[in-house]
């Protein structure tokens, strides 16, 4: 049946009024079948707020305690995902929502005590993801995760992370991550267009990759072991995830 790609939709541009959903739809009934990782730390963000509970990121990576967990527990796997597969459904697809809590299918160690209960994956089974793709029904995957066995508590897992770890256990065609800025930015605010993944550390150590593009970046660096490449993309853009398809837009990132 083809091919997978693997689109990690940012927290930027759920909810936009764009063409993702209907180019994610188009591409469902292609040889390119899409799996949807998503986001939505800026919804999170807005209902700790909203419950009076304090948030900080290190890294670009959310400081989780219990409380901040069981709120990014209920709205990613939830409301934001639920949003997400009715879109679909609302474009003329078929979708289901899953978390990487389901099947245990992302397993997580805790990282680094810092962070609290945010996890490094470890290990990816796609068998649910592949049913979902034999049947032709979009699998739109929540990064909450699980730690490994005989604990297999819920952990906060980086969605970046997530969507490489799956396109590389799926050996996907690429990754794209649509985003809310043009791709990977130089001093002087311009695009780079295409990133060897030895450049990647100098950059990050030289201050050009930084915050929360650290993670998009270092979960390329992971994905294009074992996939062709990876991009970053404006998902806010018409269309952009046809045109990512069709031609190297905003910053991709591969082997040398």
């Amino acid at each position: 049946m083809g091919t997978s790609i693997v689109i990690k939709m940012g927290g930027g541009t759920i909810g936009a009024t764009d063409t993702t959903m209907e180019d994610i739809v188009s591409l469902s009934k292609s040889d390119i079948f899409p799996v949807l990782v998503h986001g939505g730390g800026s919804t999170v963000t807005e209902w700790l707020s909203d419950l009076g509970i304090k948030t900080d990121f290190v890294n670009g990576l959310r400081v989780t305690d219990e409380n901040v967990l069981k709120v990014a527990t209920a709205v990613l796997t939830g409301l934001v995902n639920k949003n997400i597969v009715a879109g679909i459904h609302r474009s003329g697809g078929r979708a289901i929502g899953i978390s990487g809590i389901d099947d245990a299918m992302v397993v997580a160690e805790i990282q680094d005590p810092e962070l609290g209960q945010v996890g490094e994956v470890k290990q990816v089974n796609p068998d649910l993801v592949l049913a979902a793709i034999e049947n032709r029904i979009i699998p739109v995957i929540s990064s909450i995760s699980l730690t490994p066995s005989p604990t297999f508590s819920v952990v906060n897992v980086n969605a970046d992370s997530v969507a490489g770890a799956v396109a590389g256990s799926l050996k996907s065609e690429k990754v794209i991550f649509l985003t809310d800025v043009p791709g990977v930015m130089d001093g002087a605010g311009k695009v780079i267009p295409l990133i060897y993944g030895d450049e990647v550390a100098g950059l990050i150590e030289d201050n050009v990759i930084v915050g929360g593009m650290i993670p998009k970046v270092e979960a390329c660096l992971n994905a294009i072991e074992h996939v062709g490449s990876a991009q970053i993309i404006d998902g806010r853009a018409e269309h952009s995830l046809i045109s990512a398809i069709n031609a190297d837009i905003g910053t991709t990132i591969k082997k040398r």
